[in-house]
């Protein structure tokens, strides 16, 4: 009687009509003993970058960047088996993770999508459009807090807000888009350079969307400030979270794995 093959190869169903070279191969990617893995060191580690989000750009992480140029179509065979799509822009040289999406079927979400509040919707739409007009450059796009300050005063009236409650919330604004890496750091206090990966996670179809819900907000506050009533979409809730109609209206989505224990997958 044979005994059973329990090679790496078995274990995960794939052919072991190699040749001795490509085992031999295989053998060398081995980290431990029990490690059933088959790729490289530096394509797992590439792998867990991207997992890891938000997006691995050339400028900051060159070396993470060749490895998923090079590894590219085992990368995707990768987190194609968890639900994941690989995008990479050679144009403006970055790459991150979405999850794959199907319209036959419904298929688990595996990264997390962040909302966004009116300020922070208004912030990202105004960061978008520093780096359109900056885009026949090609240069880099820089941008001051005071500049952003400035860009959303004119919704300080419309949360009905005073100004260190406004320049609180815009400072909460500007850390979720450092947090998101949509602003990068810089050697200067408060300028940051606006990340590139804005031209791609905010498309023209959702700039409209969000443009147009922001307005009908805008009008809905005017008409009832001139009725004297407060604005209860605008104003917030007694914790201070405003603009929560927005929420499902702007998103940003990629990077940042959320897996739920109590996501179902369909088999």
């Amino acid at each position: 009687m044979t005994d059973p093959d329990t090679s790496p190869e078995a274990y995960l169903g794939l052919s072991t009509d190699y040749e001795s070279s490509e085992a031999e191969q295989t053998n060398l990617n081995r980290l431990t003993a029990s490690d059933y893995g088959l790729l490289p060191q530096a394509t797992r580690s590439a792998l867990v970058q991207l997992l890891k989000g938000p997006y691995i750009s050339e400028a900051q992480n060159p070396n993470v960047w060749a490895t998923i140029l090079q590894a590219e179509d085992e990368i995707k065979q990768r987190l194609g088996d968890l639900f994941l799509e690989l995008i990479i822009d050679t144009e403006i040289n970055v790459a991150f993770i979405r999850n794959m999406y199907s319209e036959d079927q419904e298929l688990p979400k595996v990264v997390r999508s962040h909302s966004l509040t009116l300020l922070d919707t208004a912030l990202v739409l105004f960061l978008r459009e520093q780096l359109l007009n900056a885009e026949a450059t090609g240069r880099r796009v820089y941008i001051d807090r005071s500049d952003i300050q400035d860009s959303l005063s004119v919704y300080r009236n419309l949360l009905l807000i005073d100004e260190t409650a406004f320049i609180d919330r815009v400072n909460t604004s500007i850390t979720r888009m450092k947090n998101q890496s949509v602003l990068l750091p810089t050697v200067e206090v408060n300028r940051y350079e606006i990340s590139p990966i804005l031209r791609l996670i905010f498309d023209a179809d959702q700039v409209l969307t969000v443009t147009k819900e922001i307005s009908r907000l805008i009008d809905e506050s005017r008409g009832k400030s001139h009725d004297g009533d407060a604005d209860s979409d605008l104003d917030g809730d007694a914790d201070g979270d405003a603009d929560s109609d927005l929420d499902d209206y702007a998103e940003i989505n990629f990077g940042e794995i959320n897996i739920d224990e109590d996501d179902e997958v369909n088999s």
